[in-house]
């Protein structure tokens, strides 16, 4: 019987408790490896003729086997890079198909600890994906708003400084290469606008009277409920620095918020 790390010898015997080597060979014995493979995967009743097992077995051993199919191939999609621990966190993140919801859109994988939208932009070129794929362009914009506010504090980004960044992040080979692509304003618009529909962490929200300003749905709730907790506490204050918010308290004054959220400065009218 081949012992090799790919062999479902060693899936038996390895991975699947109460299949010890003896009812293993039994298995590997009576149907072959492939045919093992094949009973497993499309008549599974077939295991129950060999001696030992019975339907509780047979239905541990098959489970057994489809998450194992399914890990081995999440780790071909994304690579070996990552360890088991992300390879079985991809796998009870998406808990049913996982395989077949990266393939048809490798970014939901941004939504997993560990995985950015780099490694997904990658497995995106291996499963030869369109370059210009809303998916694409949708989980930079959640990518580089994400990275801004990480590294620069601010809670939200002006509209023209995003565009800046989201299409370098996007920018794709050269002009006249067979695959290249250079986002244009009114995709980036248009795909904004997608993402304000939606009521998920990726979700985006314009902000300032002109909607000149970006920020993700969290922050903008945030920013709602301190305003909300000032208010409600009627909190005599005034929050500086930007135009991007503005609310009145219940005494009348006007509240903004900062992108930065410095310390409030209080100002007598």
């Amino acid at each position: 019987i081949e012992a090799s790390d790919d062999s479902i010898y060693v899936f038996l015997t390895k991975f699947m408790k109460g299949v010890g080597p003896s009812l293993a060979k039994k298995l590997i014995n009576t149907f072959g490896e492939d045919g093992l493979i094949n009973a497993l995967e499309n008549n599974p009743n077939e295991i129950l003729k060999v001696k030992g097992i019975r339907e509780k077995k047979r239905d541990k051993i098959v489970n057994s086997w489809n998450n194992h199919k399914s890990l081995k191939e999440i780790t071909k999609l994304i690579g070996n890079a990552y360890g088991p621990n992300v390879i079985t966190g991809i796998h009870s993140h998406f808990k049913t198909n996982p395989v077949e919801k990266i393939r048809e859109n490798p970014y939901i994988l941004t939504s997993v600890k560990g995985i950015g939208f780099k490694v997904a932009d990658k497995i995106r070129r291996d499963l030869k994906i369109d370059v210009d794929s809303s998916y694409r362009i949708q989980a930079c914009l959640s990518y580089v708003i994400s990275e801004d506010q990480e590294n620069s504090g601010n809670t939200m980004i002006d509209i023209p400084t995003f565009f800046d960044l989201v299409a370098e992040e996007l920018t794709f080979g050269e002009e006249g290469d067979e695959e290249f692509y250079r986002l244009d304003r009114a995709s980036f618009m248009n795909n904004i606008e997608e993402l304000t529909k939606i009521d998920s962490g990726n979700a985006l929200r314009f902000v300032g009277k002109n909607r000149e300003y970006i920020t993700t749905a969290y922050m903008n709730h945030m920013e709602t409920y301190l305003f909300d907790s000032l208010i409600l506490n009627n909190t005599d204050i005034l929050l500086y620095e930007s135009d991007a918010k503005v609310r009145y308290g219940t005494n009348g004054r006007v509240l903004k918020i900062s992108s930065i959220f410095p310390t409030p400065s209080i100002e007598k009218e």
